[in-house]
């Protein structure tokens, strides 16, 4: 559990490492955030590939987006308890 949170915090503050990730890895984090994992070319649709520049452009763009609600979040509760921090001391004074 604690691991768990550890490994999340982690990823809220760093950038994954998309690129390193193999196709099916990369086809595996698309699919498990609705992003099409495969495109079409062709004059009839006959090609199919891996788009991998398209899916990672579209993790990153996602990741940044939850990163700066999270950073967010993690500024707000520092203010408040810095606050609360120096309302408690010039009660104690």
């Amino acid at each position: 559990m604690r691991n768990k949170y550890f490994r999340s915090l982690l990823n809220t503050l760093f950038q994954r490492d998309y690129w390193s990730m193999d196709d099916r890895k990369l086809a595996n984090e698309a699919t498990r955030h609705n992003i099409p994992h495969i495109s079409v070319a062709g004059e009839h649709g006959e090609h199919w590939y891996m788009d991998r520049a398209k899916i990672i452009n579209q993790l990153v763009a996602r990741d940044s987006a939850l990163r700066t609600k999270q950073v967010t979040i993690l500024s707000i509760t520092a203010v408040v308890i810095s606050l609360a921090s120096l309302i408690l001391n010039l009660v104690r004074k």
